[in-house]
């Protein structure tokens, strides 16, 4: 609700800090944000209290464009809190985007715009969680302990309940020289298609100066999940509409799955671009679980390695694409025979007893290789014979200076040879 100017009586800014309309301020002590349209909150999660602005730039607040007096380090960028001080008071601003190292796109706490900033005034720039559990438990108590006490509740989103506070998260991860040792559990968020959950490493420019994410293989200098707490997985989804790219995640024998997802009835669930590994020793844990059988979930780009069974879909309408899995005590992929069960382009090797067991797959699940002759029903059934085959084919057809053609069985080789 606006109300007339605040020209006769001004007051700027807000009880959390972001500015008010300066024509038509709401009335009560939140401003909320314009037109109530979706806002897009950044918190991020790195395991260094440390402040980031390690050279002591200053920083100018303008509008929600953040200058520094000189760049901060590459691996400054998006959900980083911005601490500083206007008039004696403690404030905060969260990056939202990058331009260049010296600037930043912020926000004020709830997502608007913050507090201003004249030239010259010190800042500090912090992660604000230490660890994935802890930004996932919405408590004060949870903020990284570098960051003062007087903003520590700025730090936490406005609301778990996504979908009335019409919010969504985006939850950057960050490497450092120590792993994220605390199980992860997502829940008692209430979001839907629009008011989503984002867990990822950022890689682009436009968020982060170099990227953090692994290169295909577990990284120790990137940020990864290694928890020591007894839970059903070291990452637990149970809030509906989340997403999950880019992580590194680790579970030994103490956990039934490394990663569980299990999220709230009638939603889905994306995990991409994941790296997924157990202990590679007593191999009793399963790699990725679905479970839930309204939901729908989608599973691809992943490597899965060193864990009982890579994928174990127990329910949900589940899409298992482009996913590469090694050594798996007892299958690849083990799945019910209920609902939709969809693999494609997936490469299972070393499996104790087979890469795909499932009594049957959906229609159209195919193209997927193992080194067993175990296959998902398609016709294009790929085994390590016919793979080696195919890559002689395209190393035959690349030294005769031929167009590689489409080939419907790809180990055919070229005529006459």
């Amino acid at each position: 609700v606006d109300t007339g100017s605040g020209d006769t009586y001004p007051i700027d800014y807000d009880i959390d800090g972001e500015a008010r309309d300066g024509s038509t301020p709401d009335i009560g002590a939140d401003e909320t944000t314009d037109s109530c349209s979706l806002q897009t909150i950044y918190r991020s999660v790195g395991t260094s209290a440390d402040n980031i602005n390690s050279g002591t730039a200053t920083v100018t607040i303008s509008g929600t464009t953040a200058t520094f007096s000189k760049g901060l380090p590459n691996n400054a960028g998006v959900g980083d809190i911005l601490q500083y001080q206007v008039d004696g008071a403690y404030y905060i601003a969260s990056i939202s985007g990058r331009t260049a190292a010296s600037t930043f796109t912020v926000q004020g706490a709830e997502g608007g715009t913050p507090v201003q900033a004249s030239a010259g005034t010190a800042v500090n720039v912090y992660r604000a969680h230490l660890a994935c559990d802890n930004w996932a438990d919405q408590v004060e108590a949870d903020v990284s302990t570098a960051i003062h006490a007087d903003v520590d509740e700025d730090v936490l989103l406005p609301s778990m309940d996504f979908v009335t506070y019409n919010i969504a998260a985006m939850v950057p991860f960050y490497g450092a020289t120590d792993p994220d040792t605390t199980a992860c559990r997502i829940i008692s968020f209430t979001t839907d298609a629009d008011n989503n959950i984002t867990l990822y490493s950022p890689t682009d420019t436009s968020e982060v100066g170099e990227t953090q994410r692994h290169n295909g293989q577990w990284d120790e200098t990137k940020h990864r999940i290694e928890a020591a707490t007894n839970f059903d997985g070291a990452l637990d989804i149970r809030a509906g509409f989340t997403i999950v790219d880019g992580l590194q995640i680790y579970g030994d024998d103490q956990f039934r799955n490394v990663v569980t997802i299990m999220t709230t009835a009638t939603s889905n669930a994306t995990f991409k671009n994941n790296l997924v590994k157990g202990d590679g020793t007593t191999l009793n844990t399963y790699g990725v679980m679905t479970t839930t059988w309204q939901n729908s979930y989608y599973i691809y780009n992943n490597i899965i390695y060193d864990v009982r069974e890579c994928i174990y879909r127990l329910d949900g309408n589940t899409y298992i694409y482009n996913n590469t899995m090694y050594n798996c005590a007892v299958y690849g992929v083990n799945s019910s025979t209920n609902r939709t069960r969809l693999l494609k382009n997936n490469i299972v090797q070393n499996s104790g007893t087979a890469a795909y067991n499932a009594g049957s797959w959906t229609a159209g699940s195919d193209y997927n290789l193992s080194d067993d002759e175990t296959s998902t029903g398609g016709t294009q059934i790929i085994t390590k014979k016919q793979l080696i085959l195919s890559m002689l084919a395209l190393m035959i057809f690349t030294w005769l200076g031929e167009t590689v053609p489409l080939l419907t069985k790809p180990w055919i080789l070229p005529t006459g040879i």
